[in-house]
């Protein structure tokens, strides 16, 4: 799948520190691992007689990481759309390396629970909650400090910074969305500093054409001809995924000196009967 970037990122490489850890800024190429906690959000609703409640649930909570030495990059643009990135890899790609001396698997913890990361050769994740899904608030999972273990050097870094989960309004039909169909989503307000579109079509759960639009400073995405024609017809497949991210991004240097990229993600996505 070739890479096409719409708009390119900016600058990088500042550094800075935090109490307990290393935290580097603006790092948007170069590093060495990314460790990533995704809590998939989808809407809920309680009805009394005299009215009906919307909010946001938790449908999922994937944790993932990756490891390839001095090959990981940002994976969006700074603004704009950018085409071939895929925003839930199922590898770390080109210079994807093992952990030499790692003893069974990396795991995780947070104050409630842990896990193991499976995998192997630079990619290891769990599904927390496999088929598992509520109306829990995900900010319960997204504010819990998550700790990678059993990384050898990368063992000392941490998922933390989290935000209010904003309520995500898909227009009718959109999970059953044909190529080149309008459909629009609109956000309420909220204080991630980080937000993206990602627009995925898939044959056999497998990618076939990806496309990321930064929607940080906007509250609502049009899935129009402008973005449709970025996107090719010709290529055969039989999903159409639309989600909306809401992201917190830090880099830290591990004990060992890696350089980590740190995703707190809440993903929300379409369900309709």
């Amino acid at each position: 799948m070739s890479i096409r970037f719409i708009f390119c990122c900016g600058p990088f490489l500042l550094m800075a520190c935090n109490t307990g850890k290393v935290t580097l800024d603006r790092v948007t190429e170069d590093f060495d691992a990314r460790f990533v906690s995704q809590v998939f959000t989808w809407g809920c609703q309680s009805s009394t007689e005299d009215e009906t409640d919307l909010f946001v649930g938790t449908y999922g909570h994937e944790i993932s990481l990756f490891f390839a030495p001095g090959k990981l990059d940002d994976l969006i643009p700074t603004d704009g759309c950018v085409y071939g990135v895929d925003m839930f890899p199922t590898s770390a790609g080109e210079g994807a390396s093992s952990i030499e001396g790692l003893a069974g698997y990396p795991m995780w913890s947070n104050s409630v629970d842990n896990g193991v990361l499976e995998g192997g050769f630079g990619y290891w994740s769990q599904d927390v909650l496999t088929d598992e899904h509520t109306c829990e608030n995900p900010s319960t999972v997204l504010t819990d400090a998550i700790e990678l273990e059993n990384a050898l050097g990368l063992s000392s870094v941490q998922i933390e910074q989290a935000f209010d989960v904003p309520r995500v309004d898909f227009s009718e039909g959109i999970s059953f969305l044909e190529f080149g169909q309008d459909a629009s989503v609109e956000w309420e307000t909220h204080e991630w500093p980080r937000s993206w579109v990602h627009i995925r079509r898939s044959k056999a759960g497998q990618p076939v054409e990806v496309l990321t639009c930064v929607t940080s400073d906007v509250q609502s995405f049009e899935l129009d001809d402008v973005i449709w024609d970025q996107f090719d017809e010709g290529l055969s497949a039989d999903t159409l995924d639309v989600y909306v991210a809401f992201e917190h991004r830090d880099v830290q240097r591990s004990d060992d000196g890696s350089i980590v990229e740190i995703l707190n993600r809440a993903v929300a996505i379409p369900v309709e009967d």
